[in-house]
């Protein structure tokens, strides 16, 4: 009778020990990956914060599913924009990876939230990646030195929501006129790009700036209908949660 039990996958678990069911699915797996850091205007930022200028964190995201490593937004390491934005503690989101035994060859997915310089710039460091970015971004690109660019990368672009395995992504339009969220449902996270810089002035309801915006509207209707059980990840977060650091440049969520 035992064995028979034991056969149905319902009661597997507890009367056959935990070695009786298996995973057959990977984690998902996210990573903050910190390329820099400085003091930005707070006049930009979504913030209420007192004082002139804030700190920020300069983000990447690597993302593990069963699909494959998707990176949301890639950074960049242009010397006189570093020199002039003045970060800190400087690390190219391909060395960050490698610290993670991860080569940019492998990176299969790169999904560009808007092409401002420090979201997209580095996206020709990683030759196998298929680039994911609103066709608005495309045609014309925030960052000048992205025109001659994007054209010889393998670029999908989107302009309505769409899925990439188990990811997302949303047009929004409230930052740049092709800036996009990206959502891992699994997790209710929301990758937010610039639409929101600080998670904490998301769930106060603060939009965007009127030096920060393309549509405030856009961006006010985005950052009011966050649910909030959602997990909120921004590219400039400085309140990393629900986790742990592994170095100075990454932070794994649990």
């Amino acid at each position: 009778m035992r064995g028979a039990v034991c056969g149905g996958l319902l009661f597997a678990a507890i009367c056959c020990g935990p070695a009786a069911v298996k995973k057959t699915e990977p984690a998902l797996k996210i990573y903050a990956l910190k390329y820099g850091e400085s003091l930005y205007p707070a006049g930009l930022v979504n913030s209420d914060a007192p004082g002139k200028y804030v700190p920020l964190n300069w983000l990447a995201y690597l993302v593990e599913t069963p699909s494959g490593k998707t990176l949301v937004d890639c950074g960049f390491s242009d010397a006189k924009l570093l020199k002039r934005f003045g970060i800190q503690k400087f690390k190219p989101v391909t060395r960050i990876l490698k610290d993670l035994g991860i080569s940019a060859d492998k990176i299969d997915t790169i999904i560009i939230t808007h092409t401002h310089f420090d979201h997209a710039l580095d996206v020709d460091k990683f030759p196998n990646a298929r680039i994911v970015l609103h066709a608005k971004e495309y045609a014309a690109p925030e960052e000048a030195a992205l025109v001659n660019v994007l054209p010889k990368l393998k670029v999908e672009t989107v302009s309505a929501p769409a899925v990439f395995g188990e990811l997302s992504v949303e047009p929004v339009m409230g930052h740049t006129k092709g800036s996009l969220v990206v959502w891992l449902r699994a997790r209710n996270t929301v990758f937010t790009g610039d639409e929101c810089y600080f998670a904490a002035a998301c769930r106060k309801k603060i939009p965007l700036p009127a030096g920060a915006v393309f549509s405030a509207d856009t961006n006010r209707r985005f950052i009011e209908n966050l649910s909030p059980q959602a997990v909120i990840l921004t590219g400039h977060e400085t309140a990393l949660q629900n986790g742990r650091w592994l170095n100075g440049h990454v932070f794994l969520f649990l």
